[in-house]
Protein backbone atom coordinates (compact mmCIF):
# COMPACT_ATOMS: atom_id res chain seq x y z
CA UNK A 1 0.00 0.00 0.00
CA UNK A 2 1.62 3.79 -1.01
CA UNK A 3 0.74 6.25 1.29
CA UNK A 4 -1.35 9.37 -0.27
CA UNK A 5 -0.29 12.15 -0.25
CA UNK A 6 0.31 14.59 2.95
CA UNK A 7 -1.69 17.34 3.81
CA UNK A 8 -0.08 20.94 3.46
CA UNK A 9 -0.10 21.60 6.82
CA UNK A 10 2.89 19.54 7.77
CA UNK A 11 2.00 19.76 11.82
CA UNK A 12 4.65 19.49 14.15
CA UNK A 13 3.40 16.40 15.97
CA UNK A 14 1.27 13.17 14.58
CA UNK A 15 0.53 9.58 15.15
CA UNK A 16 1.80 7.32 12.80
CA UNK A 17 0.33 3.51 12.56
CA UNK A 18 1.91 0.50 11.05
CA UNK A 19 0.41 -3.26 10.66
CA UNK A 20 1.89 -6.30 9.00
CA UNK A 21 2.78 -10.14 9.82
CA UNK A 22 5.34 -11.49 11.29
CA UNK A 23 8.12 -13.69 8.88
CA UNK A 24 11.30 -14.30 9.70
CA UNK A 25 13.64 -14.58 12.89
CA UNK A 26 17.16 -14.66 12.75
CA UNK A 27 17.38 -17.33 15.88
CA UNK A 28 14.99 -18.98 18.30
CA UNK A 29 14.69 -17.40 21.61
CA UNK A 30 16.85 -19.00 24.52
CA UNK A 31 13.75 -21.39 25.07
CA UNK A 32 14.23 -22.72 21.53
CA UNK A 33 11.10 -21.32 20.31
CA UNK A 34 10.26 -18.22 18.75
CA UNK A 35 8.35 -15.56 20.79
CA UNK A 36 5.88 -15.62 18.48
CA UNK A 37 4.90 -18.02 15.69
CA UNK A 38 5.39 -17.35 11.81
CA UNK A 39 2.55 -15.99 10.80
CA UNK A 40 1.46 -13.58 13.57
CA UNK A 41 -0.33 -10.00 12.84
CA UNK A 42 0.90 -7.45 14.43
CA UNK A 43 0.00 -3.43 14.76
CA UNK A 44 0.86 -0.90 16.19
CA UNK A 45 1.05 3.23 16.65
CA UNK A 46 3.36 5.53 17.68
CA UNK A 47 4.46 9.87 17.54
CA UNK A 48 6.62 11.33 15.04
CA UNK A 49 7.84 14.83 15.97
CA UNK A 50 8.28 16.27 12.51
CA UNK A 51 9.85 19.33 13.55
CA UNK A 52 13.43 17.80 14.93
CA UNK A 53 16.17 18.94 12.68
CA UNK A 54 18.97 16.78 11.45
CA UNK A 55 22.17 16.89 13.44
CA UNK A 56 24.32 15.05 10.80
CA UNK A 57 23.94 14.87 7.11
CA UNK A 58 24.64 16.32 3.69
CA UNK A 59 23.18 16.06 0.25
CA UNK A 60 22.60 12.48 0.49
CA UNK A 61 21.92 12.03 4.31
CA UNK A 62 19.94 13.17 7.61
CA UNK A 63 20.38 11.94 10.93
CA UNK A 64 17.67 12.69 13.04
CA UNK A 65 17.58 12.02 17.15
CA UNK A 66 15.03 11.91 19.90
CA UNK A 67 11.87 12.00 17.27
CA UNK A 68 9.56 9.16 18.28
CA UNK A 69 7.84 8.60 21.42
CA UNK A 70 4.40 6.51 22.42
CA UNK A 71 5.32 3.74 20.33
CA UNK A 72 3.37 0.68 21.26
CA UNK A 73 2.56 -3.02 18.78
CA UNK A 74 0.14 -5.59 19.70
CA UNK A 75 0.36 -9.20 18.23
CA UNK A 76 -2.56 -11.38 17.17
CA UNK A 77 -6.13 -10.72 17.07
CA UNK A 78 -6.52 -7.66 19.43
CA UNK A 79 -3.25 -8.14 21.27
CA UNK A 80 -4.42 -11.79 22.47
CA UNK A 81 -0.93 -12.74 22.31
CA UNK A 82 0.63 -9.63 24.13
CA UNK A 83 2.01 -6.21 23.62
CA UNK A 84 5.70 -4.61 23.42
CA UNK A 85 6.18 -0.15 24.14
CA UNK A 86 8.73 2.05 24.13
CA UNK A 87 11.10 2.58 26.43
CA UNK A 88 12.11 5.85 28.18
CA UNK A 89 15.79 5.01 28.61
CA UNK A 90 18.57 6.11 26.09
CA UNK A 91 19.26 3.47 23.18
CA UNK A 92 23.29 3.21 24.15
CA UNK A 93 25.28 3.72 26.80
CA UNK A 94 27.03 7.46 27.06
CA UNK A 95 24.43 8.22 23.81
CA UNK A 96 21.49 10.58 25.63
CA UNK A 97 18.91 10.12 22.81
CA UNK A 98 15.87 7.32 23.30
CA UNK A 99 15.29 7.35 19.30
CA UNK A 100 17.12 7.67 16.09
CA UNK A 101 16.50 7.84 12.46
CA UNK A 102 18.40 8.32 9.35
CA UNK A 103 17.41 8.70 5.51
CA UNK A 104 19.73 7.76 2.49
CA UNK A 105 19.18 8.85 -1.10
CA UNK A 106 21.30 7.58 -4.08
CA UNK A 107 23.99 6.13 -1.67
CA UNK A 108 27.12 4.30 -3.10
CA UNK A 109 27.70 1.29 -1.96
CA UNK A 110 31.22 0.44 -0.59
CA UNK A 111 33.24 -3.03 -2.24
CA UNK A 112 33.36 -4.31 -5.24
CA UNK A 113 32.02 -2.69 -8.30
CA UNK A 114 29.54 -2.52 -10.02
CA UNK A 115 28.50 0.44 -7.51
CA UNK A 116 24.77 1.01 -7.09
CA UNK A 117 23.36 3.86 -5.25
CA UNK A 118 20.63 2.95 -3.36
CA UNK A 119 17.75 4.52 -0.46
CA UNK A 120 17.89 3.63 2.57
CA UNK A 121 15.42 4.93 6.11
CA UNK A 122 15.54 3.65 9.83
CA UNK A 123 13.81 4.52 12.69
CA UNK A 124 14.92 2.82 16.07
CA UNK A 125 14.42 3.04 19.67
CA UNK A 126 14.25 0.72 22.76
CA UNK A 127 11.70 -1.02 23.43
CA UNK A 128 10.33 -1.93 27.34
CA UNK A 129 11.10 -5.64 29.33
CA UNK A 130 8.12 -8.34 28.77
CA UNK A 131 6.97 -11.04 30.89
CA UNK A 132 9.93 -13.39 31.31
CA UNK A 133 12.34 -11.35 30.37
CA UNK A 134 16.37 -11.56 32.57
CA UNK A 135 17.01 -9.08 34.38
CA UNK A 136 20.27 -8.65 31.86
CA UNK A 137 17.91 -8.09 28.13
CA UNK A 138 17.45 -5.36 26.69
CA UNK A 139 14.95 -5.11 23.92
CA UNK A 140 14.87 -2.74 20.77
CA UNK A 141 12.95 -1.82 17.34
CA UNK A 142 13.87 -1.08 14.17
CA UNK A 143 11.65 0.31 11.21
CA UNK A 144 13.28 0.11 8.12
CA UNK A 145 13.06 1.12 4.55
CA UNK A 146 15.45 -0.16 1.42
CA UNK A 147 15.33 0.25 -2.04
CA UNK A 148 19.03 -0.67 -4.15
CA UNK A 149 17.46 0.82 -7.16
CA UNK A 150 17.41 3.92 -5.55
CA UNK A 151 13.47 4.42 -6.04
CA UNK A 152 12.15 5.32 -2.39
CA UNK A 153 12.49 8.97 -3.13
CA UNK A 154 13.88 11.41 -5.24
CA UNK A 155 16.01 13.79 -2.49
CA UNK A 156 16.30 13.26 1.33
CA UNK A 157 13.27 13.26 2.83
CA UNK A 158 12.68 15.69 5.57
CA UNK A 159 10.29 13.58 8.80
CA UNK A 160 6.99 15.50 8.11
CA UNK A 161 7.44 13.41 4.36
CA UNK A 162 6.45 10.27 6.45
CA UNK A 163 4.83 7.63 5.83
CA UNK A 164 6.78 7.04 2.90
CA UNK A 165 5.32 4.60 0.06
CA UNK A 166 5.55 0.86 1.31
CA UNK A 167 5.59 -1.38 -1.86
CA UNK A 168 6.62 1.05 -4.68
CA UNK A 169 8.93 -1.13 -7.06
CA UNK A 170 11.55 -2.65 -5.46
CA UNK A 171 11.24 -1.09 -1.92
CA UNK A 172 10.91 -2.90 1.28
CA UNK A 173 10.10 -1.73 4.72
CA UNK A 174 10.49 -4.72 7.63
CA UNK A 175 10.25 -4.21 11.25
CA UNK A 176 12.13 -5.92 13.80
CA UNK A 177 12.06 -6.53 16.88
CA UNK A 178 15.27 -7.80 19.03
CA UNK A 179 16.70 -9.00 22.69
CA UNK A 180 20.36 -8.19 23.23
CA UNK A 181 21.40 -10.49 26.04
CA UNK A 182 24.11 -9.88 29.00
CA UNK A 183 25.27 -11.95 31.80
CA UNK A 184 25.05 -10.22 35.07
CA UNK A 185 28.45 -8.50 34.42
CA UNK A 186 27.33 -6.72 31.70
CA UNK A 187 29.36 -8.46 29.20
CA UNK A 188 27.57 -9.12 25.83
CA UNK A 189 25.86 -12.72 25.61
CA UNK A 190 23.86 -13.03 22.27
CA UNK A 191 21.35 -11.12 20.13
CA UNK A 192 17.90 -12.40 18.97
CA UNK A 193 15.37 -11.15 16.74
CA UNK A 194 11.91 -11.59 15.25
CA UNK A 195 10.45 -9.40 12.50
CA UNK A 196 8.25 -9.17 9.36
CA UNK A 197 7.21 -7.08 6.26
CA UNK A 198 5.14 -3.94 6.81
CA UNK A 199 2.14 -4.32 4.85
CA UNK A 200 0.58 -0.31 5.44
CA UNK A 201 1.53 2.41 7.43
CA UNK A 202 -0.55 5.33 7.55
CA UNK A 203 -0.73 8.68 8.99
CA UNK A 204 -3.33 8.52 11.56
CA UNK A 205 -3.91 11.78 13.28
CA UNK A 206 -2.52 15.16 13.79
CA UNK A 207 -1.28 15.28 17.99
CA UNK A 208 -2.94 18.83 19.22
CA UNK A 209 0.28 20.46 21.32
CA UNK A 210 -1.23 20.74 24.92
CA UNK A 211 -1.63 24.42 25.05
CA UNK A 212 -3.94 24.05 22.09
CA UNK A 213 -5.78 20.88 23.49
CA UNK A 214 -6.62 23.15 26.25
CA UNK A 215 -7.47 25.92 24.43
CA UNK A 216 -9.86 23.51 22.43
CA UNK A 217 -11.48 22.55 25.46
CA UNK A 218 -11.50 25.95 27.30
CA UNK A 219 -13.17 26.94 23.77
CA UNK A 220 -15.91 23.80 23.52
CA UNK A 221 -17.18 24.83 27.17
CA UNK A 222 -17.45 28.52 26.96
CA UNK A 223 -19.75 27.64 23.54
CA UNK A 224 -21.66 25.25 25.70
CA UNK A 225 -20.94 22.23 23.38
CA UNK A 226 -18.78 20.27 26.72
CA UNK A 227 -20.07 20.00 30.11
CA UNK A 228 -19.08 18.79 33.15
CA UNK A 229 -20.76 15.34 34.37
CA UNK A 230 -22.81 16.09 37.22
CA UNK A 231 -23.82 13.40 39.99
CA UNK A 232 -27.88 12.84 39.67
CA UNK A 233 -29.58 14.16 42.72
CA UNK A 234 -31.91 12.07 44.95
Amino acid sequence: MSAGPLDSGRPHLYSAGLAGVIDQYSTATPAGQPEFPIGTAFQGSFTLETDVLPLAGDASSAFFYDLLSDLQVSFGAGGALGSLTQSDRPMYEGFPYTSSAYFLNDFPTNGEPPTYYFDQANFATNLNSAPGDSPYAQRFFSLGGFSLEGTMFDEVPTLADFPLPVFPSTDYWNVSFGTTLFDETGAFVTQVSFGGAIREMSRVASVPEPGTAALMIAGLLGAGLLRPRTQPSH
